[in-house]
């Protein structure tokens, strides 16, 4: 009767102290994955602070080599006219004074950056068929940092 009371008790004890030592290395774990996702957190953080739509510098160049008119504006929606343009800031001539297309594939409630150009034939057109008015994601957004250090002028609303 002892040797099994002393066996059962070496086991027990035995399983305690394996335990014990697996309770030591799950907190590690828990730790390391801690900071693991402090980590994350601090690098979504960061890009959150640095939004970016699609940024392609060389387009960018040249819209703002061939265009007349580079103009920041937020689109709002109106009942009766459908979408109303407001424009913030004029980089390079004066689109506000203008009355110009809205085409009707952008979305309300945003902001862009739009490239125009003088034709011809003495009209305010886009300058390129494609990629002249640019989504912004905020006032962190590449394009407008871009746009903005290009023009010497600063984010403001």
């Amino acid at each position: 009767m002892k040797k099994i009371t002393l066996i059962l008790l070496s086991i027990v004890l035995s399983l305690g102290l394996m335990a014990c030592g697996n309770k030591t290395k799950t907190d590690v774990k828990t730790n390391s994955a801690s900071k693991v996702s402090t980590q994350t957190s601090a690098n979504e953080t960061e890009e959150e602070n640095l939004s970016t739509s699609n940024f392609d510098k060389e387009l960018i160049d040249g819209l703002i080599k061939e265009s007349d008119y580079i103009s920041r504006l937020r689109l709002q929606t109106s009942t009766a006219e459908g979408v109303n343009a407001t424009f913030i800031r004029d980089y390079r001539g004066d689109l506000s004074k203008i009355d110009i297309t809205i085409p009707k594939t952008l979305s309300p409630g945003k902001e862009y950056i739009v490239f125009y150009k003088d034709d011809q034939n003495g009209d305010v057109v886009p300058t390129e068929r494609e990629g002249v008015f640019i989504e912004l994601n905020g006032d962190k957004d590449t394009n407008l940092t871009y746009v903005e250090k290009k023009f010497g002028t600063t984010n403001s609303k």
